[in-house]
């Protein structure tokens, strides 16, 4: 894709894109649970999340889990029983 038209797909996602952001603190079996401060009109968001650890951990997010995709948050999938709990960056409409 040409530089120009990034830009200008940049600019049509900036300007009607849901942007959020925080910290999925509710981990329970594997699993860490966002709940998103404005809700989406759809499942069609793209979601990146890290796992919120202490410097000696190997735990690690995993992903997420599409089946268990809500306007209001969804579940991602952890590498350990009771964590890490995840932040993440949201986007979409």
């Amino acid at each position: 894709m040409p530089p120009r038209a990034l830009k200008i797909l940049f600019v049509i996602l900036s300007c009607w894109a849901i942007r959020q952001w925080g910290t999925a603190p509710w981990v329970t079996a594997y699993t860490a649970k966002a709940i998103f401060p404005i809700s989406f009109s759809n499942t069609k968001y793209i979601i990146v999340a890290i796992g919120r650890i202490e410097d000696d951990s190997k735990a690690i997010i995993g992903g997420v889990l599409y089946n268990h995709k809500e306007t209001a948050g969804c579940i991602l999938r952890g590498s350990e029983e009771n964590g890490p709990a995840a932040e993440y960056v949201v986007i979409g409409y």
